[in-house]
């Protein structure tokens, strides 16, 4: 990213990179998970160079997730997704159980954006002839959009308990 602005405050605790603004671009009841004690959650994984003062992004934090013991990049899954010819953009989560199921194991799901007719079983086949098994989405949400914050940015981390 480069060296850090005067005056801008931030800290990494954990690989994480964390922010205080002195104007949130956020209203706080609209993401009070973004804020930890005034500071800002950027969701991003960085280190800054001692030496030099050089911000380095690494990746994000909420796109890697341990499922059964299991490493899934949700940002692997997207990319494989939008590689389809009739996807135009894809957004990966997963649901910390499916409806109705308490202790059920966490469900990988996918918003699909396209303009065209495309099914979840030619999704899901899509996804078993590029990815490992326990990578493939089980559920599908199939539309014109993905969910956006206000902001523009894909919502992974702000979606309903149950779309």
């Amino acid at each position: 990213m480069g060296r850090l602005l005067p005056g801008v405050q931030t800290r990494i605790t954990d690989g994480e990179l964390f922010v205080k603004p002195d104007h949130p671009p956020y209203l706080h009841a609209d993401h009070p998970d973004r804020y930890v004690d005034g500071w800002l959650r950027t969701y991003d994984h960085a280190e800054i160079d001692q030496e030099s003062g050089v911000l380095r992004l690494l990746g994000r934090a909420d796109s890697v997730l341990n499922i059964g013991g299991l490493k899934v990049d949700l940002t692997e899954i997207e990319s494989i997704l939008r590689d389809h010819h009739r996807v135009n953009d894809a957004l990966a989560f997963c649901r910390a159980t499916e409806a109705g199921q308490d202790g059920a194991p966490p469900m990988l799901e996918a918003y699909i954006a396209t303009a065209e007719s495309v099914t979840s079983e030619e999704l899901t086949e899509w996804c078993r002839e590029r990815l490992s098994a326990y990578k493939v989405p089980r559920r599908w949400h199939i539309g014109a959009d993905i969910p956006r914050t206000t902001q523009g940015k894909a919502a992974r981390g702000t979606l309903p308990a149950d779309t």
